[in-house]
């Protein structure tokens, strides 16, 4: 791409964690190599004065994983698209 076509790339993140925020740090450091031209904003959208809900959505997870651990697996098996049946595996004994 020349100069006038460079890309502009947004990178959307939560810092609900380190693991979301080393996550985007990844992917602005990878299109920092692959298009060094290419205009990179990272806007972490807890971080911004239009969510005035930051540290209830914060705590709200952090508590969830703190006191609920089996229901942040399971939700985070069923956001990864695991089939009916197979999230219930780690709370059912073996015969």
């Amino acid at each position: 791409m020349t100069t006038e076509q460079s890309r502009k790339v947004l990178i959307v993140s939560a810092s609900i964690g380190t693991g979301h925020m080393q996550a985007a740090r990844a992917i602005e450091e990878y299109w920092k190599i692959k298009e060094p031209q290419a205009e990179i904003s990272h806007v972490d959208f807890l971080d911004t004065e239009t969510l005035s809900v930051e540290h209830l959505i914060k705590g709200t997870y952090i508590k969830m994983i703190d006191v609920f651990p089996m229901l942040y697996d399971m939700i985070y098996r069923v956001s990864k698209g695991e089939k009916k049946g197979t999230i219930y595996k780690p709370f059912c004994p073996t015969f």
